[in-house]
C-alpha cells in the first residue's frame, strides 16, 4: 500500500538543485531558502532536516500539510566537437521543462511532551531528455528518491530530541541512443529500488536565540539494469550494468533569532558529503557545503519572508583535460571523457545561487503558504583530450524556477 501511495504522488519527480537536493519541501521551507534547521517549519520539512522541531511546530495537536512544487527547468546542452553529425556548437534545449513535486505530512501530539509524523517527502532528483539531439546521444536520464519517514520528538529540561527512521523509494531510468548519430533512443521504463535511514535532530531556545542540528544518515539504493556502462569503455558487453548508489549523509546546524519584535532572522549551513556516496563518487563528486541566510516578518496573523542560499557546486567546469584514460565504475571500466559528458549533459547538478520569497495566509485553522525561487543561471563545461586522443568539448547551461503551493491544516 505504502509502495503504490509513493508510485501515485511521486510518478516522474525529477529536478536538480544544490547538487541535486531539494532546499526544502514546503512553501514555507522554500521561502526560507532552505533555513530550517532551528526554528520549526513545516512537518516534511523538519522530518528530514531537524526532528525535534516537530514538537514546536503548532498550538493544536495535529497539523496535516500537502505541498505541491511545480518545477519549471531550462537545460540547453551542446556538444562543439559533433561536426560529422550535425549541430556541433548548437544549444539544444532539454524536453523535460515542467516537473510537479508533491510532498505530504502528517503529525500529532500523542502525550504532553511527546509528537509523532509521517510524511511521504521528495527527497532528490535530476532528470533531462535530450530526445532528437543525436550529438547529445539523446540521452534521457532519470534519478529521484522519495523519503517516507516516520519521526518521533521529545522535550526535555535540557533541549528537545527527536528521530525519524526512513523507507527511502528511488525512480530511475537511462535512455540514449548509445550511438552518435543514430535517432534512436531507448524506451525503457522507470524501475523502482528501496534504502533505509535515519535523520536525528536536537533543539533549544535561550531567550530570543534558538539553535538547532541536523544529522541524515546515508541511504543506499541497488539500480538494477540502470545503463549499459560497459558501452561507454574499452570492454563493451550486451546487457545493462546494476549500479549502487548511495543518497549521502548531511549535517546541518541552524540558528534563529527573534529579538526585534515581528522579525525572525534565520541561518542555516549544511555538509553534504557526494565525496563519499557510492555512486556519485566514482563520478567524480565532491562533498559540498550550503548556507541558507532568511529573514521573516509577522503582519498581523500572517508572514512575509526572503532567502538567499549559496553552495559549493559538486563539479567544476575545466578545460584542456587529459581525460584519455579510463575509471573503474563499481567494475565497470568507463572513459573519463564519457564521464565528463555524464557529469556535463546528464547530471547537470551545478545551480549554487538561488533566492526566495514567500508568505503565509492565515485563514482560521488553516495556513496557506506559497513561495517563489529562483535558481540564477549558471554554465558547467569540461572539454580536453579524450579517448583514443580526439578531442571533446560539452558544455551544459541550467536554470530553474519553482512556484511552490502548501495548505496546514490544524485542528
Amino acid at each position: 500500500m505504502l509502495f503504490l501511495l509513493v508510485l501515485f504522488l511521486f510518478p516522474t519527480s525529477a529536478f536538480a538543485t544544490n547538487g541535486i537536493h531539494l532546499l526544502a519541501s514546503s512553501a514555507l521551507g522554500q521561502g526560507r531558502a532552505g533555513a530550517t534547521t532551528a526554528v520549526s517549519a513545516a512537518g516534511s520539512d523538519s522530518l528530514l532536516a531537524n526532528p525535534s522541531l516537530l514538537s514546536t511546530s503548532g498550538e493544536k495537536e495535529r497539523e496535516f500539510e500537502f505541498s505541491l512544487t511545480s518545477l519549471i527547468l531550462d537545460v540547453r546542452s551542446k556538444n562543439d566537437e559533433a561536426v560529422p553529425f550535425g549541430g556541433a556548437g548548437l544549444q539544444r534545449r532539454s524536453a523535460k521543462k515542467f516537473v510537479p513535486i508533491p510532498t505530504l505530512s502528517y503529525q500529532q501530539k500523542v502525550a504532553e511532551r511527546f509528537t509523532v509524523a509521517f510524511g511521504v517527502v521528495a527527497e532528490a532528483g535530476l532528470s533531462s531528455d535530450q530526445k532528437g539531439n543525436t550529438e547529445l546521444l539523446e540521452l534521457k536520464p532519470e534519478y529521484s528518491v522519495v523519503k517516507v519517514p516516520v519521526g518521533i520528538s521529545y522535550p526535555t529540561e535540557f533541549a528537545t530530541f527527536g528521530i525519524a527512521p526512513m523507507i527511502g523509494v528511488a525512480q530511475y531510468a537511462t535512455n540514449s541512443s548509445q550511438t552518435i548519430g543514430s535517432p534512436s533512443q531507448t524506451d525503457r521504463g522507470l524501475k523502482s529500488a528501496f534504502g533505509y535511514g535515519i535523520s536525528l535532530g536536537a533543539s533549544k531556545v535561550v531567550s530570543d536565540h534558538s539553535f538547532g542540528v541536523g544529522i541524515k544518515s546515508k541511504s543506499s539504493f541497488k539500480l538494477k539494469e540502470f545503463a549499459d556502462l560497459d558501452s561507454f569503455g574499452p570492454n563493451a558487453a550486451p546487457g545493462l550494468d546494476t549500479l549502487t548508489l548511495e543518497s549521502p549523509a548531511q549535517w546541518n546546524i541552524g540558528y534563529g533569532y527573534r529579538g526585534l519584535p515581528d522579525w525572525i532572522f534565520l541561518f542555516d549551513a549544511k555538509r553534504i558529503g557526494w565525496g563519499s556516496a557510492k555512486g556519485f563518487r566514482e563520478y567524480g563528486w565532491d562533498n559540498q557545503w550550503v548556507g541558507a541566510i532568511a529573514v521573516e516578518r509577522q503582519l498581523g496573523r500572517h508572514q512575509i519572508r526572503a532567502g538567499f542560499n549559496l553552495s559549493t557546486p559538486v563539479y567544476h567546469s575545466e578545460s584542456a583535460r587529459n581525460a584519455t584514460g579510463t575509471k573503474d565504475i563499481q567494475g565497470h571500466s568507463v572513459y573519463e571523457s564519457s564521464l565528463d559528458f555524464f557529469n556535463v549533459v546528464g547530471y547537470p547538478a551545478i545551480l549554487t545561487k538561488t533566492a526566495s520569497v514567500g508568505g503565509t495566509l492565515d485563514l482560521n485553522g488553516g495556513k496557506l503558504d506559497v513561495a517563489l525561487l529562483h535558481s540564477f543561471s549558471e554554465t558547467i563545461a569540461r572539454s580536453g583530450t579524450g579517448a583514443f586522443g580526439l578531442p571533446y568539448s560539452y558544455e551544459t547551461k541550467i536554470a530553474f524556477t519553482n512556484v511552490v503551493v502548501s495548505y496546514r491544516s490544524e485542528f
